[in-house]
């Protein structure tokens, strides 16, 4: 019985994990649980520490994070401790903001935060409308200018003002 836990949790993972017939990147399900779209990515160190979360991140999207073990807690760490001037940082949070802020469904959503740093980009939202997140990504990843390979999202139910939402914590990692 004890061997059959195992083999129940590949196949759940398995089952949030969609690859697409058509092109070489992977769709994202909307699911209460982690979606993933993953290339090979391995930064050799560490993961982030349950602490170093709490510093990096506000609640409830540290919780979320610190819930995680394994491939997302490095490339957090190495966007956690990564430096913010490069250029390219700022044009892209510049994108990322005027997509989002520009889709037919952004007044379904707010943003907590965009934040670009060493080639990693964590974005932060809450949707009041269930649904409206995975959309505005499916969108976004059709725009010349995206250049992820990739990316992790995170969705999480709560109260928020007397009213269920949905916060999500996105990572996306460039090619």
């Amino acid at each position: 019985m004890a061997a059959d836990k195992p083999a129940a949790a590949a196949m759940k993972k398995q089952a949030v994990r969609t690859v697409s017939a058509v092109s070489s990147r992977s769709v994202e399900v909307p699911a209460p649980v982690k979606t993933v779209e993953q290339k090979q990515f391995s930064s050799g160190t560490n993961p982030i520490s349950d602490e170093a979360i709490d510093k990096a991140l506000p609640a409830p999207f540290n919780e979320v994070m610190k819930a995680n073990h394994g491939h997302d807690r490095e490339i957090y760490k190495q966007f956690s401790e990564a430096p913010s001037s490069q250029d390219w940082d700022i044009k892209m949070q510049n994108k990322l903001n005027d997509a989002i802020l520009s889709s037919p469904y952004a007044n379904a959503l707010t943003i907590d935060s965009i934040l670009c740093k060493g080639n990693i980009c964590e974005v932060r939202v809450f949707e009041f409308k269930n649904g409206v997140w995975p959309l505005i990504m499916a969108e976004m990843k059709f725009q010349t200018w995206w250049e992820f390979g990739a990316n992790s999202n995170y969705g999480f139910a709560m109260m928020k003002d007397s009213k269920l939402v949905t916060g999500n914590l996105a990572l996306f990692v460039r090619e």
